[in-house]
């Protein structure tokens, strides 16, 4: 009888945790679709520092602005490196498109402008530890999501979920999230390479909210296999100003 007993229970509890896996990865795409749902700017202008650090301590700073621009395809975007000198005038160009962005950059060096390929996607922005793929406006239904749990992490519980890029060019294997439960924003990912080794983290640490939009103000990413790591702070920022949509011209590159 003791023995038919055990059988029961464990086939009770195989079934309550398929429901529960069922039921993860349902809320998993809900509470990302709440994500996605958060208010967001027609349009901003901001002024950026990045400081790159290299895994003896040794520090570099690049400036630039930054425009941004909603379209029914997603965000257009454009940065302008203002700083340091051996830089300066580099400009960056994502063109939203179904599918993957079209990304031009231009090389006052060179004084030409070059064409982000799929296989450039995982280069370096600027030296940094952000991918010209990060810079792309990624949309919802490019990744299917499954739900990890909930931890517990700087003092509070978040939603942790795999967000697992569909395109197979895509440069990780997975993104794992921490999703704040109150207001639904992500303020900690993790990347994984295509081995399925930890490759890169980012983290929030400050943000600013201006009508209602939740803005990173400070973000921190790290590459933990080169201890390689980029501070991303925002010095100003302009949301829904009215920026002429002729600044996301491939033509305004070169001028």
């Amino acid at each position: 009888m003791e023995g038919l007993f055990k059988k029961l229970l464990a086939i009770a509890v195989m079934i309550f945790s398929n429901l529960g896996l069922y039921a993860q990865q349902f809320s998993a795409d809900e509470i990302m679709k709440k994500n996605n749902r958060l208010p967001e700017p027609k349009d901003s202008y901001s002024e950026i520092t990045l400081t790159l650090t290299d895994k003896n301590g040794n520090k570099i700073q690049r400036k630039l602005k930054s425009y941004a621009m909603k379209t029914d395809l997603g965000y257009n975007s454009y940065f302008n490196v203002t700083a340091p000198a051996d830089i300066e005038g580099m400009k960056l160009l994502s063109i939203a498109q179904k599918g993957e962005d079209d990304q031009r950059m231009y090389l006052p060096a060179f004084g030409k402008t070059r064409k982000i390929s799929s296989s450039g996607k995982t280069g370096k922005f600027l030296g940094s530890d952000i991918y010209f793929y990060d810079l792309e406006d990624h949309d919802l239904d490019d990744f299917t999501y499954q739900a990890i749990g909930t931890e517990s992490w700087n003092g509070k519980n978040y939603y942790v979920i795999a967000s697992i890029p569909k395109d197979s060019k895509a440069p990780y294997s997975k993104i794992i999230n921490y999703v704040n439960p109150g207001d639904y924003f992500i303020y900690k990912s993790e990347t994984y390479d295509k081995k399925g080794q930890l490759l890169k983290t980012l983290v929030v640490s400050k943000t600013k909210i201006i009508k209602n939009i939740i803005i990173p103000a400070e973000i921190s990413y790290t590459n933990v296999k080169t201890r390689h790591s980029t501070l991303y702070y925002l010095d100003t920022i302009r949301v829904d100003s009215g920026i002429s949509a002729d600044i996301f011209n491939v033509k305004n590159l070169e001028e």
